[in-house]
């Protein structure tokens, strides 16, 4: 989380610096760097016309100057801008998929060891049913802090499934071709859980954050130079800030979609949630009365 604050202050900070730069300093320094013509003698009365012709032909010939030289700028900078977002956004949707096969991957081993009688079955269905349970609500709030271990609970569920697949196949109680399936499938599992993990953390380094900032900031700076004036400034400040607020508003979103399990945009463990409460409720129904080994919270019952 300190990561996401710092960049989120840079953000703000950067953009609203462009922005007081570009709004005050703006008409300065485009008086500076495009000098116009010496005031020398004041003009004649029979010329004042023609002299105030020719100096707002040459203003607009300016202003077009200096816009054809801020194009190439606002157009890389949000090319840049545009490119990360979609890479971010691609990443981001690739999160939401494999943390629905991880919850489907556990739907199918409770499922499936709910059709197979005895007791190695019965303990993968309770096992897979506590994973979802701690993965929920023990693994996930951990996820915004970006550990760098796992979760002690929700591997705990994970020695127990694999165990009670290993009991299953040596057991010889059901065929093999099906318990090879629910060991892919809990293979599967294992390798969607580790890519989530892996996701955790910033993709992005920190000076590719602040190569964008820093586009952006110019972006705007440039805009200040090239067409604000030292009147009629409140539709062209009203427009700058409105262009800030979007700039910044995509770093923001860049920055979320990169981490998706923390921050404003975040993934929820919807799906390992329903997965959890629909099992729950099927293993109350075939063995009334009958205990898991974990709580709501997913904690084991028994140390």
């Amino acid at each position: 989380m300190g990561y996401l604050r710092l960049t989120a202050w840079l953000i703000i900070l950067g953009t609203s610096v462009a922005l007081l730069i570009a709004v005050f300093a703006g008409p300065r320094l485009r008086e500076r760097f495009n000098p116009t013509e010496s005031k020398g003698d004041k003009p004649k009365e029979g010329d004042a016309a023609d002299d105030e012709s020719s100096s707002s032909s040459q203003d607009s010939e300016e202003s077009r100057g200096l816009g054809s030289l801020a194009a190439p700028l606002i157009t890389l900078t949000v090319l840049l801008l545009s490119f990360t977002l979609v890479q971010t956004w691609g990443s981001f949707r690739d999160a939401i998929d494999r943390t629905g096969r991880e919850a489907r991957s556990v739907d199918y081993l409770a499922d499936a060891a709910a059709a197979v009688p005895g007791p190695e079955a019965r303990t993968i269905r309770e096992s897979a049913i506590c994973y979802a349970r701690a993965v929920s609500y023990e693994e996930w709030p951990v996820l915004r802090d970006w550990p760098d271990v796992t979760v002690p609970g929700v591997d705990r569920w994970t020695d127990e499934l694999e165990g009670g697949l290993t009991a299953l196949a040596a057991s010889k109680s059901v065929t093999n071709p099906f318990t090879r399936e629910l060991i892919a499938t809990d293979r599967d599992r294992a390798l969607y859980r580790g890519q989530r993990l892996t996701e955790v953390r910033a993709t992005i380094p920190i000076e590719i954050t602040v190569l964008l900032l820093v586009a952006t900031m110019m972006a705007i700076i440039v805009l200040g130079i090239t067409y604000m004036e030292r009147t009629n400034r409140v539709l062209q400040v009203c427009y700058l800030t409105v262009l800030a607020g979007l700039f910044a508003a995509v770093l923001g979103i860049v920055t979320g979609l990169d981490t998706p399990y923390s921050g404003v945009i975040a993934l929820e463990p919807s799906d390992m949630e329903r997965v959890a409460q629909r099992e729950t409720a099927s293993f109350a129904e075939d063995h009334p009365g009958a205990p898991l080994p974990c709580d709501e919270q997913g904690q084991p019952l028994i140390p």
